[in-house]
């Protein structure tokens, strides 16, 4: 992976609003600065952290880290915002390099399902980026795009999966989220890469 040059910017201003990937997971906020509203990502598991100190129309104020690839020209790509810290909130500061994964004591739970109804999830480019079921979210990591190509409409789907259970994370439809461990349909078997 190409080196990136990467620059540090303090702002102040108020929390907007939060905003999801493409898994549904909260990984960003805007921030309304007197100039201009600004995009700034997060890690998913943090947002919960964040979002119970940080709630929508606090005012605070914001490190982050603005990476951009160095052999590229400058205007060609915009810059990728990465959240440092969070400080003005009535907890005092949040460091997000100190907000670690908060793991579950419970042993993961691993489920076996039928499906005959469900939504395939697409990106921005078109690519499968998970599978849903009623209020259940399998998530298609890029590793596994492979699944596109042996799911076809209607088809019935056997996906063994573990429940995510990091409760870091924010599902912004308070789905349970899955990652598929092995996908079966019309006598084809898929097993995760991640």
């Amino acid at each position: 992976m190409e080196l990136l040059e990467k620059q540090e910017t303090e702002v102040s201003g108020v929390v907007k609003k939060y905003l999801s990937n493409k898994h549904g997971d909260v990984d960003a906020f805007e921030i309304q600065t007197d100039e201009k509203a600004i995009k700034i990502n997060f890690p998913p598991h943090t947002a919960k952290t964040i979002k119970t100190n940080a709630v929508e129309g606090t005012f605070a104020t914001v490190v982050y880290q603005s990476e951009t690839k160095k052999d590229e020209p400058a205007g060609d790509k915009k810059a990728k915002l990465k959240l440092v810290s969070i400080s003005g909130i009535p907890t005092g500061e949040l460091v997000i390099k100190d907000l670690k994964p908060q793991k579950s004591a419970d042993e993961p739970v691993t489920e076996t399902l039928t499906l005959t109804e469900y939504e395939l999830l697409k990106g921005k480019k078109g690519e499968l980026t998970g599978i849903k079921h009623g209020n259940k979210l399998f998530h298609v990591h890029k590793e596994d795009q492979e699944l596109s190509d042996i799911i076809k409409p209607g088809a019935e789907l056997e996906i063994t999966a573990v429940k995510r259970m990091d409760d870091g994370f924010v599902n912004e439809h308070n789905d349970e989220v899955f990652h598929i461990k092995k996908l079966s349909t019309n006598g084809l078997e898929y097993k995760s890469k991640k």
